[in-house]
């Protein structure tokens, strides 16, 4: 018997391969890294061509990797190249075929969030609001997430549901809290006064935050004096919040006061060292007057803490470019469009590939956008 299996072993080993490891990812970046480990440069060349959507071969691109490497991909990095198809369809316009990968996504990986979520926002494009509802739905059960509840309150608006619409602005409001991501909070307080809804009743600090707010949105920049004011009020309503003081410095960055922006927005760092928000618009400030160097400072700082911070990206981009250095710019500008695309932003995808042809012309020289791995 001992040599019986000892021979059968030995066939083994020649006569049967051993077992291939199946690719796991779930963005751009980790699916570039695995197929590069797995499969070799080729592959990750087809990857580079499937995200870079603004060509016809990117989908055939997309299909290369999805019929050729299939049976070699695990379920995550499988439905994340049917994201990525999904997404090329939309950005020709063929709404049928994208929903039907996303439809392949969500069967595969029945309990990723992000394939409800892009889902909801295409039937909502195609006048599906019932579906789409259904979609924000799942998301939320799967991972409650401030933009979710923000998209479906939008939806529910359109709808003429404004009390769910202001219930789902709430739940955003305290999950951004919860969760420290600053613009879902301040979107949500914003989206809840537009429609004459208190935050929190009693809550007068709140309530100046979200004027404030309100006012840093709106497209009139004159007649600062009122709404500076109103500002100023967070402030004094809440002394030690960095967030009051970050708010405030960002109304002065609107009023174009930037160095009262800088010194407001430095006592929110020295109260909060990890407020993003408080870096970002301190970039913004220091770009506007000149201080390149010191914008390029706090973006990074932006993006240490928050590395999906889409504008600090672009302040940073735009400052490399001042001082010509347009290497650095192109590679942020990499970044953003990888980020957008994820996140189907087609439109402004669209705005960055222009940007980035500006920058570095080779880097569309063969119809894909050549985003280097984070």
């Amino acid at each position: 018997m001992k040599r019986l299996l000892a021979l059968f072993s030995t066939i083994c080993a020649f006569a049967c391969p051993p077992a291939v490891a199946a690719v796991h990812c779930d963005s751009y970046a980790n699916c570039r890294r695995a197929l590069g480990d797995h499969f070799g440069p080729g592959a990750v060349a087809l990857l580079d061509r499937c995200v870079g959507a603004h060509e016809r071969t990117a989908i055939s691109a997309c299909d290369r990797l999805i019929v050729d490497r299939g049976a070699q991909l695990g379920g995550d990095a499988r439905a994340q190249l049917y994201l990525y198809r999904s997404i090329g369809h939309q950005y020709f316009a063929d709404l049928d075929r994208a929903l039907a990968d996303l439809d392949r996504a969500i069967a595969t990986e029945p309990a990723d969030a992000r394939f409800y979520l892009l889902r909801a926002r295409l039937r909502r494009t195609r006048g599906d609001r019932r579906a789409a509802l259904a979609d924000f739905d799942r998301a939320i059960a799967l991972e409650p997430r401030p933009r979710s509840y923000l998209q479906r309150g939008e939806l529910y608006l359109v709808l003429k549901d404004r009390r769910q619409a202001a219930a789902d602005w709430r739940a955003a409001l305290a999950t951004a809290e919860r969760q420290g991501e600053t613009r879902s909070r301040h979107r949500a307080l914003q989206q809840l006064l537009a429609i004459g809804e208190r935050p929190q009743p009693g809550d007068r600090a709140l309530d100046a935050l979200g004027r404030c707010l309100l006012w840093i949105s709106s497209t009139n920049k004159r007649h600062y004096d009122g709404p500076l004011a109103a500002c100023d009020q967070t402030v004094r309503l809440a002394p030690r919040s960095a967030e009051a003081h970050t708010v405030r410095g960002t109304a002065l960055v609107k009023a174009r006061h930037f160095e009262d922006a800088i010194a407001a927005l430095d006592e929110a760092i020295r109260l909060s060292p990890t407020f993003a928000e408080a870096y970002y618009q301190r970039a913004r400030a220091r770009y506007s007057l000149g201080d390149y160097p010191g914008a390029i400072q706090d973006s990074t700082r932006t993006l240490t803490l928050a590395p999906e911070y889409l504008e600090a990206y672009g302040r940073r981009a735009a400052a490399h470019l001042r001082l010509g250095n347009r290497q650095h710019a192109a590679a942020d500008c990499r970044r953003v469009a990888v980020l957008l695309f994820e996140r189907a932003e087609l439109v402004r995808f669209n705005g960055t590939l222009a940007l980035l042809r500006e920058i570095a012309p080779e880097s569309d020289a063969d119809g894909e956008i050549k985003v280097a791995a984070p």
